[in-house]
């Protein structure tokens, strides 16, 4: 093994406004929604404003986003705005309103204003309520401003949000920082500026990330991070103002675009917009990083770094929830991240990062847990290699497993996965075998043992079929009923497994210092992936919504990114020589989660700190039962 020779009231109400309003803690009809959050009374309330009314739903301690119920159409508010670039103001830019799509990632979103918007002498628009009409409140809209000042090379972008939430007289800010905020954070739903789009099954995964936009640049300031910020979150405002003053050497008047463009070229092909190249950077977050920070390094207008970056992956740590040495962690269907502290704890985080728990769960079993998974039906599921059980938690915090936990069969568990049946699949490292576990916790197969020692990782193909993975370096495949189908040398050291909408299984190499792509008929290696892209010790393995590869570096302190099986480059290390992640300085990133926001959630275990990264991969649904995919 790695790393080491009841009763829970609701924590900091206040990180969860932006899911449900606009802008920090906005009053409704006189009526604070803070302070009727932070009631611990209310199970659900309703305000209404004339024709529409909001319902806040407490269910079983956990939230239901914000609805209204209107009659047609949806009512719409009179809004203002500001260009600004630089801090000053941006004369006859073009003001376009959109909604986001839900027909498909990337997709073209739509445009709400039929009439021309222009700022004027100060950089100042406005928008009557008569002039947009929204098809549901649920829509996410944002604004673009293009041109002006005699630069067709500047195009800013801000959030605002679900049109049903949008406060009267509200008044947006435009600029480099609200740009760079806005793509860092909706890169994995994002093609251009007019193309801002998820699946229909996705909303709450892209509403999710517009509220990371709001936090990450404030939409009404235009300053990182937005006000009212829970204060146990850190953004990396320093550098998102360096790319905001990349951007601003472009935008501002009588700048260039030279540099910036040049340094945000693919395939040929250069950027000919400030958003179009802040997409580009956002999206490869490893190339040409020193150009890119030198494009804006003299003379900008905002509190950037120092020097160069080691890449442009944007990072939000977290520091609440009683964290000591984090370890495994798993989200589930509302975006709650669930992280283990390895001597004995489990924490909740909100979609946006702050602690859902006052104090974090403790007794009942957990004690040294290196596993963590959410089975289909929300629960919480914690391997305890301590006291050899299993703990089963509800979403809301609730122990099901009792005060010791679920024993039967357990004497070591490393790995989970759940199954879409809501059956636990249990790689036990103690007793070096297999173990299905039902929601009940009773045992439904195995301990099945004999091909593969030292069982470090587990995974689930299509079929629901699983394979473990040892630290001898082998491979079995077993059926459903305990049947071998297939076993082999795959690796010289596992530590974790992944199987992708393919069917290949990949595999964390530790001491092969890689990732090993593995036959799902043979049980041998197809590929291997080792030494680049900062591949150092990897600790474990998952895989995002679009297949590519991410481990986490246990004694390189970072994170590698490895092309997936149909991406056109598979095995293709896509971090940087070094790996991402080296600005934060993560000692011993052991385990990590991607969310259906594209959002890379990563514990560092001696420093007990959970980090995650923008945006950076793809969406992904959770949690996942099988391979990843998609939502």
């Amino acid at each position: 093994m790695r790393g080491h020779d009841e009763g829970h009231s609701r924590g900091d109400w206040s990180s969860w406004s932006p899911w449900f309003c606009e802008g920090p803690f906005e009053d409704v009809a006189g009526i604070s929604l803070l302070a009727m959050l932070r009631s611990a009374a209310w199970s659900a309330t309703r305000v209404c404003l004339g024709a529409g009314c909001l319902w806040l739903v407490g269910c079983g301690g956990q939230f239901v986003p914000v609805q209204r119920v209107y009659t047609s159409p949806v009512p719409t508010v009179a809004f203002a705005g500001k260009v600004l670039a630089g801090g000053k103001a941006v004369v006859g830019a073009s003001v376009q309103l959109y909604a986001a799509s839900n027909s498909g990632y990337a997709a073209a979103s739509s445009s709400l204003l039929s009439a021309g918007v222009v700022s004027d002498g100060t950089g100042a628009f406005s928008v009557s309520a008569s002039q947009y009409v929204c098809t549901t409140e649920a829509e996410q809209l944002y604004l673009v401003a293009r041109g002006g000042s005699s630069n067709g090379a500047l195009e800013f972008v801000t959030p605002m949000g679900s049109c049903g939430a949008l406060v009267a007289g509200s008044v947006y800010v435009l600029n480099e920082v609200t740009t760079a905020g806005f793509v860092w954070a909706m890169a994995p739903f994002m093609g251009s500026a007019a193309a801002v789009g998820t699946s229909a099954t996705n909303a709450a995964g892209m509403m999710h990330a517009f509220a990371l936009a709001a936090m990450l640049a404030d939409a009404k300031t235009g300053v990182s991070p937005a006000a009212g910020v829970s204060s146990q979150l850190k953004v990396a405002s320093a550098k998102l103002y360096s790319l905001a003053n990349s951007l601003a050497k472009c935008a501002m008047g009588g700048g260039s675009c030279a540099a910036l463009f040049a340094a945000t070229t693919v395939a040929g092909v250069a950027a000919a917009t400030t958003a179009e190249a802040a997409l580009v950077v956002v999206q490869h977050p490893a190339q040409r990083v020193a150009a890119v920070y030198q494009a804006g390094a003299t003379g900008g207008p905002y509190a950037g770094l120092s020097a160069a970056p080691h890449d442009w992956t944007l990072s939000v740590e977290s520091t609440g929830g009683g964290l000591v040495q984090p370890t495994g962690l798993a989200i589930d269907s509302t975006g709650q991240v669930w992280v283990a502290s390895y001597a004995g704890a489990l924490s909740a985080f909100s979609p946006l990062g702050t602690a859902m728990f006052n104090a974090p769960i403790t007794g009942s079993g957990l004690e040294h847990i290196y596993a963590v998974a959410v089975d289909a039906g929300d629960n919480v599921w914690a391997g305890n290699t301590g006291s050899e059980s299993l703990t089963k938690i509800s979403q809301s915090g609730v122990v099901l497993s009792g005060t010791t936990g679920f024993t039967s069969q357990i004497a070591g568990p490393y790995a989970i996965e759940s199954d879409a049946s809501g059956s636990l699949w249990v790689a036990d490292y103690g007793s070096a075998a297999l173990v299905e576990i039902a929601g009940s916790g009773t045992v439904l197969l195995g301990p099945l043992q004999g091909k593969t020692r030292y069982d470090s990782g587990v995974a689930l193909d299509a079929a629901g079929t699983p394979w473990v993975v040892g630290e001898d370096g082998s491979a079995t495949h077993y059926s459903t009923s305990g049947q071998v189908l297939a076993t082999g040398s795959c690796c010289s050291d596992a530590t974790g497994a992944a199987i992708d909408s393919s069917g290949v299984l990949w595999v964390a190499d530790y001491s092969g210092r890689g990732v090993d792509r593995v036959s799902t008929t043979t049980a041998l290696a197809i590929g291997t992936t080792a030494g680049s892209g900062g591949l150092s010790t990897p600790n474990g393995i998952v895989l995002d919504g679009a297949g590519n590869a991410w481990l986490p570096n246990l004694y390189g302190g970072s994170i590698s990114e490895v092309a997936g099986t149909t991406s056109g480059q598979v095995g293709v290390a896509l971090s940087p020589s070094a790996g991402f992640g080296l600005d934060e300085g993560l000692d011993s990133p052991f385990a990590a989660a991607v969310d259906a926001s594209g959002t890379l959630w990563v514990t560092s275990l001696n420093d007990h700190r959970l980090v995650r990264y923008v945006g950076i991969a793809a969406a992904t649904k959770t949690p996942t039962l099988g391979p990843a995919m998609r939502p």
